[in-house]
């Protein structure tokens, strides 16, 4: 049975398009109204991303909310429309402790920037960390190194002295006595003098770090005249008619200078090689100056006691008058003196030679 044949009833395709383009404009009319308002609400009031306008330091206030758009310029809104513009604006956390809001605005940064005050500030704690230890240590360049020194012991010393004055020769005796026992020392020297009898210095005083410490040193012919260490007032004074002049550190009397040279030799012999230069404040009866000693190769001394070692301290003139003083220590008996030779400018001399060494009676 032959199938009927259908006949073509729908619309033309014009009409279809005319239809489709009136629903189209009438929905457009419907949803005109809405869509102007919030184009209008937009435009008239700029909105940007940022959540948080620039704070100044002076600002006190609290920071508006977020940028949104208005209520009044959206008659109805679309719920959705809300909260997708709501989560266009990031929110900062709250601080924990806030002291007022303008210091919890200046802690937030924007977020169009990165914020370089966490990485500022962690160098700042680092650097002022590092200044702090740094000014607990003490500086070296401010520490005034004390010398190292090792005194002799006890000993008593007799000398052979051969000498010229005025152009007569002579030969006498001497005889020195160390006393020390760690805290306070004593040491006295007996010489024979020709024509004259004898001559007695004594030193007497403490012993500190830096070596000995004199307080009061003695030179008797037929009198007495002495020199007083006042460290209490950074003086010496003196006995005779002269005037009190400042006492310099590691300043040390006539007598106390061989037993003051002997200990730094023996506390350091590696810091004093051939050349070196050592100055002291020496100290008469009568007045004070600076002797410079250079230290020169050691020797070998052909003494009453046998061939002996020693190393040769000369003391270098300042003027053309000035006593020349050579002196000899002996690293074998603790660097006690074992020679002392004195010239004076007008040619007389006095050569003073180990001949005993024995503990002190």
């Amino acid at each position: 049975m032959p199938m009927p044949r259908l006949t073509r009833t729908s619309p033309p395709r014009r009409h279809l398009l005319f239809t489709t383009g009136c629903v189209l404009g009438l929905h457009l009319a419907l949803l005109g109204s809405p869509l102007s308002a919030m184009n209008r609400s937009v435009s008239s009031t700029p909105w940007t991303p940022t959540s948080i306008p620039p704070t100044s330091s002076g600002n006190s206030t609290q920071s508006p909310p977020p940028a949104s758009i208005s209520q009044q310029s959206l008659s109805s809104p679309p719920e959705r429309l809300r909260v997708r513009i709501a989560h266009l604006a990031p929110v900062a956390p709250p601080l924990a402790t806030e002291t007022s809001s303008a210091s919890a605005e200046a802690s937030l940064p924007t977020p169009l920037e990165p914020a370089p005050e966490l990485a500022s500030t962690t160098w700042t704690l680092a650097q002022a960390s590092g200044v702090s230890e740094s000014s607990l240590r003490p500086n070296p360049s401010e520490i005034k190194a004390q010398p190292a020194v090792k005194l002799p012991n006890s000993a008593r010393l007799q000398f052979d002295i051969l000498g010229k004055i005025k152009g007569f020769g002579y030969t006498v005796s001497g005889e020195m006595t160390w006393q020390q026992d760690g805290r306070q020392y004593q040491c006295r020297y007996d010489i024979g003098m020709p024509l004259l009898g004898s001559r007695v210095q004594t030193s007497q005083g403490q012993i500190g770090a830096s070596g000995l410490l004199p307080t009061r040193f003695g030179d008797k012919v037929k009198s007495e005249q002495a020199a007083h260490f006042e460290r209490d007032k950074g003086l010496i004074s003196f006995s005779a008619n002269t005037p009190s002049t400042p006492l310099e550190p590691g300043a040390q009397d006539r007598l106390s200078l061989f037993m003051q040279l002997a200990s730094l030799l023996a506390g350091a012999p590696q810091r004093y090689p051939s050349g070196t230069q050592i100055t002291l404040q020496i100290v008469s009866a009568r007045e004070a100056e600076p002797w410079t000693f250079r230290v020169d190769a050691a020797e070998t001394l052909q003494l009453p006691l046998g061939p002996t070692q020693a190393v040769r301290l000369t003391r270098l003139p300042r003027q053309p008058y000035d006593q020349q003083v050579d002196l000899w220590f002996a690293p074998s008996m603790g660097y006690l003196p074992v020679r002392l030779r004195v010239t004076h400018p007008n040619g007389d001399v006095a050569d003073q030679v180990l001949r005993r060494l024995e503990p002190p009676g």
